[in-house]
């Protein structure tokens, strides 16, 4: 029997592969439902299944027809032809039905459950296929069975009709359509070849390009469309693959050598002539060991009081709720039960899950807070170097350099390295994984000007918040230099950026009769058009992005500029009060929208461009008031600031830039991991508790087994990220404007603060400012 096997999760990475995460999930929710209707309109599901059992598992004795005619038998290479034979003939050999045919059965996948409920995909054991290696008497090359992805007609239509392959409904172009399994078979095969066998008028670049349907004079009749092998659809090595290699390496091996002889030997030359020179210092700067150990030195923390204690608190909770979204988008375009999830949108706290875009504006927020604090900080000591030409020249170029080393690593990781490196998991046959935007346009990623040029071809989905982040980091001046002379008209010019910020979000939205936020789910308007741009014209646009921006700024300033502020415990009350309504609001105040009515044009026009202030409102608040409240008479505020000032998330904020680049990938590569290991039978008790496929359980059960664990894996890797390629290119770029003094005088006042001036990001671990790590998503 033969054995198909089925990639139980095709639709899974379309958005941790650096993807938008409610394209993900309106793909999956679409497909569910058109395959649903096709059970349901064009047969029933007991037809379904006994002519899957019939048809789909059933491949083995179409294939041996087509493979013992001789008319097929020189469309196969030789070694794929003499592995055949052994299948199709087992007893001449003993002992393969035993060691390897067994196996291959075994591995095929099984009409399961949940059907209705968006299975369109029937897992099988990937590893078992992988793991057939049969010695063959008389000999050399051993018999080895591979995986194959096969694509089947929804409506199992055979090959010899003309609409087979084509979508059932043509309107829909979202998703292709198609049943997923897989087989096992020869090693030796490849996709072309057994392409061939079963649709012999087409060849590989043929069904590619044309989606031509087979012709009346098939050999066999059958309903697959397509075969795709790991690997196949993986771009090849090229130069940049071992260029990275190589930068990364001299990278991380500095890094080593240098924290080995840190650690060993610098005690011993303390007073040398050696530790002092430039040479040596730039060594040291790279030191693993050091690096490491400034991200977790909270020593320093709360002995200062020009701190912003909760900074690192909402960076925390804000880079878990990224991961909690974008988590939670990849797991529905991976479980065998997609409907199921659909049942949590009734409930209110599902409002948390699709307006995740909040912790995009969290982090915005807090860039703004931590730009005046730190600028105004080291204004108030050198006004006039601060304020001069080469004051600004490297308020620009510190951004840049502190910025860019972590990000350029993980453009030119991801677009030569991180493909190979799945190039034979079963996840390397999805096309949208595997489509190749970075190889084209991973250099506009160096530019931060992807949110604008060639958006939709965009290599790193995610790096957009970087790029709007760094286009209103340029236009900074214009608010700061007023709030430096006059107050008054820095103020002004905030008032006028963010009236017109808001005006163009209200013209935008009733032009187009556009959705009040980023959804997956609302009431589309009749008349909404141009929505395909709606990511780039107003998800994306730093002009819509920068009223909590500036709110930010202006928070900032305040708290840098004025070191008391003397608020009634009633005006505290108050304040609490309204700051929790206004994010509550903004929050859940679509709530009926996601259950399905319909809000008006003005309403959503409204929320559109006042949510944000909202929530802006509200982390002002926070900040402020524990600001401000610390050890005051308050008695709410000191608790509140007690717990987010909790010395548990300094690493952990330190660390949020660092973990946003990265946790695409890492939750990228683990549900992979993951996948094999739940969905693949070996070490599933632990990752899912289930001894079937990956269903959906409970939000509970996702967020312990999913969440919980990737985030502690993100977070683990970034700390070496952020040492090697963050923290080891800040400490060299401030030696080389600064000098080798710049890192021992507690009271030299230079344009980057030094590691000895403990503010609310610790510059130990982050000299110049924190700003830089504050993380940003698509949520």
């Amino acid at each position: 029997m033969l054995y198909p096997l089925v990639i139980s999760f095709v639709c899974l990475f379309v958005i941790t592969g650096a993807f938008d995460a409610i394209v993900a999930v309106q793909k999956t929710m679409v497909k569910q439902q058109m395959m649903s209707k096709i059970v349901k309109a064009e047969s029933d599901l007991f037809t379904l299944i006994s002519e899957s059992n019939s048809k789909l598992f059933s491949i083995n004795k179409q294939i041996s027809e087509i493979v013992t005619s001789n008319t097929s038998l020189a469309a196969l290479s030789a070694g794929c032809r003499e592995d055949f034979e052994i299948i199709l003939n087992p007893q001449k050999h003993p002992g393969f039905a035993q060691s390897a045919l067994i196996q291959m059965m075994d591995s095929t996948g099984k009409i399961g459950p949940a059907i209705l409920q968006g299975h369109v995909y029937f897992a099988g054991h990937y590893s078992e296929c992988k793991e057939i290696d049969y010695v063959v008497e008389g000999r050399e090359r051993h018999f080895r069975a591979d995986y194959f992805r096969t694509d089947i007609d929804a409506m199992l239509r055979p090959n010899s009709r003309n609409d087979s392959c084509k979508p059932v409904y043509p309107f829909v172009s979202l998703v292709d359509g198609f049943w997923h399994l897989g087989v096992c078979l020869p090693a030796s095969c490849s996709s072309e070849e057994l392409q061939r066998l079963l649709r012999p008028s087409l060849n590989a670049t043929e069904r590619a390009v044309t989606n031509t349907t087979m012709d009346s004079n098939a050999v066999v009749p059958n309903p697959v469309c397509n075969f795709t092998k790991p690997g196949d659809l993986t771009p090849e090595i090229t130069s940049g693959y071992y260029i990275t290699i190589s930068i990364m390496g001299i990278i991380v091996g500095t890094c080593v050598l240098s924290g080995i002889v840190d650690f060993s030997f610098t005690d011993r030359l303390k007073e040398t002539q050696l530790s002092q020179s430039m040479g040596w210092q730039l060594f040291m700067a790279c030191s693993l060991y050091s690096n490491v150990a400034s991200i977790f030195d909270v020593s320093e923390t709360g002995k200062v009081r020009d701190q912003i204690g909760p900074i690192h608190c909402i960076r925390f909770f804000s880079m878990v709720w990224v991961l909690l979204a974008h988590l939670f988008g990849s797991y529905a375009a991976v479980v065998a039960n997609p409907t199921d999830i659909l049942y949590l949108i009734p409930d209110l706290t599902s409002e948390v899950l699709l307006n995740g875009f909040f912790s995009v504006d969290s982090f915005f927020f807090m860039s703004g807070v931590l730009l005046t604090f730190l600028w105004f900080k080291g204004h108030k000591r050198q006004r006039e170097e601060i304020m001069s030409a080469r004051g600004w020249t490297i308020f620009y170029v510190h951004r840049f350099l502190r910025l860019s080393p972590a990000f350029y690593v993980l453009v030119i990781f991801y677009t030569f390295v991180f493909k190979q490196m799945i190039r034979e998991s079963p996840i390397s046959m999805n096309e949208l994984v595997t489509q190749d935007k970075c190889s084209e346009s991973w250099w506009v990623e160096l530019f931060y000007m992807h949110n604008w040029v060639d958006f939709r071809e965009m290599c790193l989905g995610y790096s957009w918040y970087l790029d709007a982040d760094m286009q209103m980091f340029l236009f900074t001046p214009l608010l700061i230099i007023p709030l430096a002379f006059k107050p008054l008209w820095g103020l002004i010019v905030a008032a006028v950026i963010f009236t017109i910020s808001t005006a163009v979000n209200i013209g935008l939205v009733v032009r187009y009769h556009w959705p009040a936020a980023p959804s997956i789910i609302f009431p589309r308007d009749p008349e909404m058009s141009n929505y395909e741009n709606y990511n780039q014209v107003m998800y994306a646009n730093p002009l819509i992005r920068c009223q909590i921006y500036i709110m930010g700024m202006l928070v900032g300033w305040l708290l840098q500029t004025r070191k008391q502020l003397r608020i009634h415990p009633i005006v505290y009350l108050l304040a609490w009060a309204v700051s929790a309504c206004l994010m509550l609001t903004a929050l859940f105040g679509l709530h009926d929208q996601t259950k399905g009515t319909a809000i008006s044009l003005y309403g959503r026009a409204m929320y559109s461009a006042l949510s944000r202030p909202a929530w802006g409102i509200g982390l002002s608040t926070i900040v402020i008031l524990c600001h401000y409240g610390y050890g005051g008479e308050c008695a709410l505020s000191r608790p509140i600031n007690a717990f987010m000032s909790w010395h548990i998330w300094v690493p952990l904020g330190r660390l949020s830039y660092c973990g946003y680049l990265i946790h695409i990938p890492v939750s990228f590569f683990l549900n992979i991991f993951s996948n094999y290991l739940t969905i693949f039978y070996v070490i599933h008790y632990a990752l899912s508790m289930t001894n079937d496929e990956v269903y959906f359980s409970s939000f509970i059960e996702f967020f312990l087994f999913r969440v919980v664990a990737i985030t502690a894996a993100t977070y683990f890797l970034a700390v070496f990220w952020s040492a090697c390629f963050e923290l080891s290119f800040g400490r060299i770029e401030k030696l080389l404007i600064c000098g080798v003094r710049a890192e021992k005088a507690d009271d030299e006042v230079v344009l980057i603060p030094n590691e000895e001036d403990v503010v609310d990001v610790e510059e130990r671990s982050d000299p110049d400012n924190s700003l830089l790590r504050v993380p940003e998503s698509q949520a």
